[in-house]
């Protein structure tokens, strides 16, 4: 499995992608409650599928690494 820490150092990116994506580029203090929780439900969801997509090139984690560190760029 890889590190929770790397999958959260995509959150900002991910998070940004949503907010302009789907929320038409508001800021996050600018959403309602319902929708800061669906951000987040979002974000957790992404997270998963990039997770699984890494995992599934590789499970050497040093690779996996390589590869967060190249997403994040």
């Amino acid at each position: 499995m890889i590190s929770e820490g790397t999958v959260k150092s995509l959150i900002p990116i991910i998070q940004s992608d949503i907010l302009n994506d789907y929320y038409g580029g508001k800021q996050y203090d600018q959403l309602t409650d319902s929708e800061k929780k669906q951000l987040q439900i979002d974000i957790d969801n992404e997270c998963k599928n990039v997770q699984n997509t890494v995992e599934q090139w590789t499970s050497n984690k040093q690779y996996q690494s390589w590869i967060y560190d190249i997403l994040k760029t």
